[in-house]
């Protein structure tokens, strides 16, 4: 049997900045096996020097593979392997995406089918994300059980406008279920404030929210229940 060495036909190494790989697939070897089956090989088997018979295979072996699996030189990317990191590889594709080129070229495109319509109803949908945005605040606050007070708080007041009950059984119900509602609104803006990073900012959000976002109306600070020495500790670090 002869055997036949590698070095004869696989490249050698070249320098670190390029290399040379054969391009090796299922197509190509398909390629190279039909090749081989095709061969006439009856010289090689015919020759009595085993020289000249091995050096005749390796010249017709070497010329099949370089024709059906050719060289190609692709840089060494072993070297710089080390050090690109999944991190490296997000990070450079978040600057080919803010490229000015390609946001100019995106901003072109899009503006083509942004109508004043479309503008119209995103400005819509914003506002409908502020007002769910704002629903889900308050319906921390909002338990199966007030629901069901402010129901019978209804039902009271149609009572008393048939005069079925006396005004102040409505009166005192409606200021016994405000109580609960501030204690709970309290809770729950202090919660809101201690869970948020910027304590500063979500004190002041709360207050542009009870007042509307207008400075001429003054904040009721009880109704955001602050307690600064405990729950504003954050000062002091």
């Amino acid at each position: 049997m002869i055997s036949i060495p590698a070095s004869r036909w696989i490249p050698e190494s070249e320098p670190k900045t390029s290399i040379q790989r054969r391009i090796i697939n299922e197509k190509t070897l398909g390629k190279l096996h039909d090749r081989m089956n095709v061969i006439d090989w009856s010289h090689i088997l015919s020759e009595t020097n085993p020289e000249v018979g091995y050096r005749d295979f390796i010249k017709l072996l070497s010329r099949e593979i370089d024709d059906c699996c050719p060289k190609r030189i692709a840089k060494n990317k072993e070297q710089n392997s080390k050090w690109i990191t999944l991190e490296i590889k997000q990070k450079c594709q978040i600057k080919r995406q803010l490229c000015p080129k390609r946001i100019a070229k995106n901003k072109e495109q899009n503006s083509k089918w942004i109508t004043l319509e479309i503008k119209q109803k995103c400005q819509i949908k914003r506002q409908l994300y502020g007002i769910a945005k704002n629903k889900e605040q308050n319906s921390k606050w909002i338990t199966l059980e007030i629901k069901q007070k402010c129901q019978i708080k209804r039902q009271l007041y149609e009572d008393m406008s048939n005069n079925l009950i006396d005004k102040a059984i409505y009166m005192e119900y409606c200021k016994n279920l405000d109580f609960e509602i501030r204690t709970l609104k309290k809770n729950c803006n202090s919660q809101y404030i201690m869970n948020s990073v910027n304590k500063s900012k979500a004190t002041w959000n709360l207050v542009k929210k009870i007042t509307g976002g207008k400075d001429n109306r003054r904040a009721d600070i009880n109704d955001i229940n602050l307690e600064l020495s405990k729950k504003n500790n954050w000062r002091q670090r």
